[in-house]
């Protein structure tokens, strides 16, 4: 991954931690994903891009015994992230494209949509470096947003906004199929087990970086195609064990 690439990503989520973090809530995929985890006793449990810390509290509720470690690019979260889970975690900076962490470190490892975030190059380096940490027989849970092909009018407009966005534009991130997703992850050296599909509450604010009459109207089509209902997308949860 190139410097300048690394330095935008993380200046993008720096400029956004603070609103990010007070925006975000505990959504039913959470839920799913912490569910699903279940990490035995002590073992050790890493999470790739913990933002501000919501899923990583939720862990130590419900997994008190657990070793969790946060890893994220962004200095900017590692303040509502404390804040929410005091000093009982180890949260480390770096970049999941260079994790800091020796072969077979990890019993269980996770991600929440934050894979996309990278060039669309680089993403496949991203899993292998996720399945080199990750003991023989660990799991890992992906899960990631726009990989389902849309269908209705509702999701195909959501789509056309997301991939017009500047950061899907400019190349920094990629949204990859399911498809592409499972291939990754079977190069990797990860089995499949199970792929659950969930909603999660759409977030209108993303769309905030399309300006111009053009986009205004298009967001503004997708307000009156939702309606009184509460938008969602549908999100794509792999469940993965090492070979």
């Amino acid at each position: 991954m190139k410097l300048s690439e690394e330095r935008a990503m993380r200046s993008h989520w720096e400029d956004q931690a603070d609103q990010y973090s007070t925006r975000r809530t505990l959504s039913e995929v959470d839920k799913r994903v912490v569910a699903l985890l279940k990490p035995a006793g002590k073992q050790k449990i890493l999470e790739v891009g913990f933002g501000p810390g919501i899923v990583a509290r939720e862990i130590g509720r419900s997994y008190p015994s657990c070793q969790y470690v946060g890893l994220d690019a962004a200095p900017g979260f590692f303040k509502h992230a404390r804040e929410r889970i005091g000093d009982t975690a180890r949260l480390v900076l770096g970049s999941a494209a260079a994790l800091p962490y020796k072969q077979a470190s990890f019993d269980v490892i996770f991600e929440m949509v934050t894979i996309h975030h990278f060039p669309r190059d680089v993403i496949p380096s991203v899993v292998q470096q996720i399945s080199d940490v990750l003991k023989d027989g660990g799991r890992f849970i992906l899960a990631e947003d726009w990989s389902v092909e849309p269908k209705g009018e509702k999701a195909v407009q959501a789509w056309k906004l997301q991939s017009k966005r500047l950061t899907v534009q400019s190349g920094l991130e990629y949204h990859p199929s399911e498809d592409e997703w499972g291939e990754m992850i079977h190069k990797a050296g990860l089995e499949t087990e199970s792929v659950e599909r969930v909603r999660r509450p759409l977030n209108f604010s993303q769309f905030d970086s399309l300006q111009g009459s053009e986009y205004e109207a298009e967001i503004d089509h997708l307000h009156k195609l939702w309606g009184e209902e509460q938008p969602t997308t549908e999100m794509s949860l792999f469940q993965c064990r090492k070979r």
